[in-house]
């Protein structure tokens, strides 16, 4: 076979060679490309849709590769998996959707949900939470307990009035 390229007038070095050239550009262009290319991170995400209140368990969660960015440092990275199990749900979780760390109670998420924390403790008309409400001190739950997407419902009750009744 090479006889027969040889007798066609093709030079076989110049053949090598640009093989050769062919195959460092395309070797190249691959390095070039994965350089380019962000950095990954493998990160938590829901392994079927998680309700408000849903205990997590380790058959709840798999893991996804993400590209780094600024909205990364949002997620639960994998290695946080033993921290998040046995965690709330305090949002609505989809399937296939990154684990937030502000939508979950538990070591590897970032402060606390009163809506999620009650819950757990639901009735068959809704919550009741007692807040007290005197002049003496005034006992309400700290700001960061209400997060964006928090519904809350007051019903206000008046436990003694400041004056008397007076019939006559």
């Amino acid at each position: 076979m090479f006889k027969r390229i040889a007798s066609s007038g093709i030079n076989l070095l110049v053949l090598v060679i640009s093989i050769a050239v062919f195959a460092c550009a395309f070797l190249g262009m691959i390095t070039l490309s994965k350089a380019q290319r962000p950095a990954t991170i493998n990160v938590l995400v829901a392994g079927r849709d998680l309700n408000i209140g849903e205990t997590i368990t380790q058959a709840d969660i798999t893991e996804k590769s993400v590209y780094k960015d600024e909205n990364t440092a949002l997620y639960i990275p994998a290695e946080q998996i033993t921290d998040v199990t046995g965690g709330i749900a305090a949002l609505p979780i989809a399937q296939g959707q990154p684990i937030m760390r502000n939508a979950i109670l538990s070591p590897a998420g970032e402060g606390t949900r009163l809506s999620a924390v009650l819950a757990r403790y639901q009735q068959e008309d809704g919550i009741l939470f007692p807040l007290l409400l005197d002049s003496q001190k005034v006992i309400a739950p700290d700001i960061t307990t209400f997060l964006p997407g928090d519904l809350i419902g007051i019903t206000v009750v008046i436990d003694t009035r400041p004056q008397t009744w007076e019939t006559t």
